[in-house]
């Protein structure tokens, strides 16, 4: 039967055109990974064994170009960065790590992506491969150098001169840096990368669903994105493809217009660190007039508020003038997720005010998850759950209800339109895992006490989810866990996820460990 797959493979990858390289074993390199251990990071040992590569590049394919919170990141980069024994088949060429390459690519996740190439380009014995290469020139074409991608093209041409791919770069290269020869754009075609004609008719390329990433790199890298669509891209940046927002924080692309979008967007996705953005605060230009400004309104776009509060703040040395900033701030930030607030939160140093009790506690919860000390969740009413959280703790029904009906807490929640109920719902399924969703283990009495009011959320996911999710996860089908996780949250807003479908959702990160980034999807979910 070996046999028998091998041969199948060998005639599909003849007939692509691709070089064959039957005398080098694969299996070293298509399932090595970065993780090697689960202290490492390393999902499961097993996470392929399942699927054949064939399989296994198929349904990658089929992830969301778009993943829009940090925690969903963690989730597909620890799956795609993680180590597994090699497969069983017969392994013609590096199929899977080569796919995964390029769905880090996609995601962003460029440092992960070089590091995991690093270690098959490090196999000197390694014979070149096709799929390899096209990530190698898109790690060149990522640094903005268009040039050295064309030089590398041109180097392999004999290698891949069968490849219908590599012949289209090949002659776009030839035609942007000139031949020498006549060309007529109109008898030039790319299939394969239709948007390569219009860069060489130097015409600005507009970004849509269709384009590559390789595409949309070498438009980058040639200047052929417009200052207009960079603004009009800045100003929705949730509906954008995660590798447009992280080029958008790059230094060679971003400008003073739409630099602070797509940092914030980028750090709500996990794209860049809060260190990243504050760097981005302290960095950014306001006229000395407006800085200078006590009271009257001032016009900003909604982007720089929390850049120009951070600078206020670092300027004033007065704690109570510090306060008042932190008030207005996050008075006028209610639009924007609160991790933009977390380098201003660093710079008031302890500050609480009950207008803002909600979102307050919310935001010293993000700082408390970084921190040794614990104790900044404490400093106002409503830190008890979210103590709770931290601790990795839950309250008993008699405990949840004693806290909400002290201290006016439900109708201070009901005022900013939170369901009490669910935050003792999301408390709950956080202390577990996904196996709680099954069966008997479901705690009715939580999903009881939801509002009959609480129908603005559908349940997208259908009352069987759970089971089915659970069923996957115990036959270790992991990658199919992981995957249909993906794609639902890739394609919904947060804040259009039925609590008992965000269950579902919290159980999958717990189940595989990724504790932390269950916390800051509960804390995001309840703003």
């Amino acid at each position: 039967m070996k046999t028998y797959s091998f041969f199948i493979a060998l005639i599909t990858i003849l007939l692509s055109g691709q070089p064959v390289h039957a005398d080098y074993d694969w299996r070293d390199i298509d399932r090595t990974g970065l993780y090697k251990n689960k202290d490492e990071g390393q999902l499961k040992r097993n996470l392929w064994n399942n699927y054949t590569q064939d399989e296994a590049v198929e349904l990658l394919k089929t992830w969301p170009k778009i993943l829009r919170h940090a925690s969903y990141r963690q989730l597909a980069k620890h799956a795609l960065v993680s180590n597994a024994p090699h497969s069983s088949e017969e392994i013609t060429s590096p199929a899977l790590l080569s796919e995964r390459l390029q769905t880090l690519i996609d995601y962003g996740l460029i440092n992960e992506a070089q590091m995991l190439f690093k270690i098959a380009s490090d196999d000197e014995s390694m014979p070149k491969d096709f799929g390899l290469s096209l990530i190698g020139l898109q790690f060149i074409l990522l640094n903005g150098e268009l040039a050295p991608m064309c030089l590398d093209v041109q180097a392999a041409s004999s290698d891949f001169r069968d490849m219908p791919a590599w012949r289209e770069l090949s002659k776009f290269c030839r035609y942007r840096f000139g031949t020498g020869e006549k060309v007529n754009l109109k008898d030039v075609t790319f299939k394969q990368y239709p948007a390569l004609k219009t860069i060489l008719a130097d015409q600005l390329v507009t970004i849509d669903d269709t384009l590559s990433s390789m595409a949309i790199l070498i438009a980058y890298a040639d200047n052929k994105i417009s200052d207009d669509l960079y603004e009009q891209l800045a100003k929705s940046p949730g509906d954008q493809r995660d590798l447009i927002i992280f080029l958008g924080t790059k230094e060679k692309y971003s400008n003073q217009k739409t630099h602070q979008c797509y940092a914030i967007e980028s750090v709500k996705r996990g794209l860049r660190t809060n260190a990243f953005l504050e760097e981005s605060y302290k960095n950014h230009k306001f006229n000395e007039g407006m800085m200078s400004r006590v009271g009257g309104d001032i016009t900003l776009h909604p982007c720089d508020i929390p850049a120009y509060f951070y600078q206020k703040m670092q300027s004033d040395t007065n704690d109570d003038n510090k306060n008042q900033l932190m008030a207005n701030a996050l008075t006028v930030t209610e639009s924007l997720p609160l991790t933009v607030m977390v380098p201003l939160m660093n710079l008031a140093n302890g500050y609480s005010n009950n207008n803002n009790d909600w979102r307050t506690s919310i935001l010293q919860t993000y700082i408390s998850m970084d921190t040794v000390d614990k104790g900044k969740a404490d400093s106002n009413v409503f830190a008890y759950p979210l103590k709770q959280l931290i601790n990795k703790n839950h309250p008993s029904l008699k405990e949840y209800k004693n806290w909400l009906n002290a201290e006016n807490h439900r109708e201070l929640m009901d005022k900013d339109e939170i369901d009490t109920a669910m935050l003792l719902y999301l408390l709950q399924i956080n202390s577990g895992d996904i196996n709680n969703l099954s069966g008997k283990s479901k705690n009715i009495e939580y999903e009881n006490l939801f509002s009959l009011t609480y129908v603005d959320k559908s349940i997208h996911l259908g009352i069987g989810f759970n089971d089915f999710m659970s069923d996957a996860y115990d036959k270790d089908n992991h990658v199919f866990v992981i995957s249909h996780a993906l794609k639902l949250l890739g394609k919904y807003d947060i804040k259009n996820i039925h609590p008992q479908d965000m269950a579902v959702i919290l159980s999958t990160l717990k189940a595989y460990k990724l504790e932390k980034e269950t916390i800051a999807l509960v804390l995001e979910y309840l703003q």
